[in-house]
């Protein structure tokens, strides 16, 4: 895919990937911060997306800050927010047999629901699922 020049004027909304695209570790990624002072905040809509399932907004949303990026709570997406209205959406108040972490549990308990009791899988070596 060749690169071209994009015109930023017309556009409503600017989504920015975290993990990678606008730091790598806790250093911003080079250009980073001058690209993310290009939107205006009067102007078009800004999200901050990551697909790290054991954060919460706020955590990133604090990063980000540190970083010394500004980002409003609601600009931060991480899966633990959209996940448990997505099964809503789907399936409606749902059972759910959560294989991961703690913290995603308790997010779709806190998001209305019932989680299914269930064995803990033993973790390998590098603390993720043996197979």
């Amino acid at each position: 895919m060749g690169s071209r020049v994009v015109s930023c004027a017309r556009c409503a909304a600017f989504v920015f990937d975290l993990d990678g695209c606008v730091w790598t570790g806790d250093v911003l990624v080079p250009g980073a911060a001058e690209v993310l002072a290009l939107p205006p905040r009067t102007g078009p809509r800004v999200s901050f997306l990551t697909n790290n399932s054991a954060a919460r907004s706020a955590t990133m949303q604090a990063k980000l800050e540190r970083l010394g990026v500004q980002a409003a709570l609601p600009e931060v997406l991480t899966p633990l927010e959209i996940l448990g209205e997505v099964i809503d959406a789907r399936w409606g108040p749902s059972r759910v047999l959560v294989i991961g972490t703690e913290l995603l549990g308790s997010t779709l308990a806190e998001s209305g629901h019932t989680l299914v009791p269930g064995r803990a899988i033993p973790r390998g070596p590098s603390g993720g699922c043996r197979s």
